[in-house]
């Protein structure tokens, strides 16, 4: 597939989709590390009377790796389809 690409579109085919891979891992990477700590920090009153801190911590990546999932995706889905 490698030799029919560099045939076909020549060695600069290979760089297409990098920015937005990089613009997209921006917006992943900021979006996860922002919604985690403010999670953790918004249930943490209410998950430390209940003894279960992990829950909160599995919760908050959770749902932090849900928001950033759906920030990434329209940025996956151009790189995909150059």
């Amino acid at each position: 597939m490698l030799n029919s690409v560099l045939k076909a579109d020549g060695a600069n085919a290979l760089t297409r989709g990098i920015s937005v891979t990089y613009y997209g891992s921006i917006f992943y990477g900021g979006s996860y590390f922002f919604t985690y700590p403010w999670l953790k920090v918004k249930g943490h009153d209410w998950f430390e009377k209940r003894d279960s801190l992990p829950l909160l911590y599995f919760l908050s990546g959770y749902i932090s790796e849900y928001i950033a999932l759906l920030l990434y995706f329209p940025f996956e889905t151009v790189k995909v389809r150059f």
